[in-house]
């Protein structure tokens, strides 16, 4: 059951959207890589995947660093959980 509602700026809202999606997308990517189901030739698997793993933890880093500065913009409590609904532009707190 949600508690609180916050709405969220169109940009605070845009941002998080798209580190969600490259996170998503990386980490597909790295699925497919690791299951052999990519479909082009790669030269040194090994590059890609850390590579990849290395983009995957600066990504996670970037959605920290965000939700760290809503919390404090909205004085929210550190200790709950939260879900972003994108179309609405607001945060749930759970």
């Amino acid at each position: 059951m949600s508690k609180t509602n916050i709405q969220i700026l169109g940009e605070e809202k845009d941002k998080i959207y798209r580190l969600n999606r490259r996170l998503d997308a990386l980490t597909e990517l790295l699925e497919k890589v690791n299951n052999g189901t990519l479909s082009v030739e790669v030269k040194d698997i090994d590059i890609l995947t850390n590579s990849l793993k290395n983009d995957i933890e600066l990504c996670k880093a970037r959605i920290q660093k965000w939700w760290n500065i809503i919390i404090k913009k909205y004085n929210l409590p550190r200790d709950k959980k939260f879900m972003v609904y994108f179309e609405e532009g607001e945060i749930t707190i759970r």
